[in-house]
């Protein structure tokens, strides 16, 4: 689990990288700017390929990405970032931050865009923590939730909101047993859980 967490953690700042800097290049391109490569990873190349005037490649080691601006440093390159205006350069070296600060934007406008089902139907109880209101009360793994309070129960959702609004206070749970017996139980939802 270590593991997986690592790797999440490097993709996850290797796309915040290569985001960065595509606003750079995006930047550089538009005003003008020459950018020699870009490249996804870092060097020893994997594999390249030129168009207008830039090489676009992929690298060995598989953590962010770089630009490669033409005149970074030295005025006298043309179409080089140090021979622009302090504006255009402020804009190019700016353009990685305001990609960082659009990401999250997008990424929320495309996850809500995404359409999700609700699942519906039945709430069957996995497990029962020890101690718990939920034990205490009789309910059992495999029991089935009806309905909180009179209102129906169709998906977990509706349980832990109804939890939530209701914490220390009494409130009855209809439960369906594993044997298919019926029963009404009442339990006070504590306001804090052991962790």
């Amino acid at each position: 689990m270590v593991i997986l967490t690592i790797v999440v953690g490097i993709v996850a700042l290797s796309v915040l990288i290569i985001v960065h800097e595509l606003g750079h290049f995006f930047a550089a391109k538009a005003t003008g700017i020459s950018v020699e490569e870009f490249g996804i990873g870092f060097p020893p190349r994997a594999y390249g390929r030129k168009w207008r005037g830039t090489i676009y490649s992929i690298n060995w080691i598989p953590f962010g990405g770089f630009n490669k601006i033409a005149g970074e440093v030295d005025p006298t390159v043309p179409k080089g970032l140090a021979s622009r205006g302090y504006g255009i350069r402020l804009l190019v070296l700016s353009g990685g931050i305001i990609m960082n600060l659009l990401l999250p934007f997008v990424l929320l406008s495309v996850a809500y865009m995404v359409p999700h089902d609700i699942v519906s139907g039945q709430v069957m109880v996995e497990e029962i923590a020890p101690n718990s209101p939920a034990e205490m009360a009789g309910i059992k793994a495999e029991d089935t939730l009806i309905s909180v309070e009179g209102h129906e129960i169709k998906n977990g959702g509706d349980i832990s909101r109804y939890i939530q609004l209701n914490l220390g206070k009494e409130i009855s749970i209809s439960v369906e047993h594993a044997d298919a017996s019926t029963e009404t139980v009442e339990l006070t939802p504590r306001w804090r859980p052991p962790r």
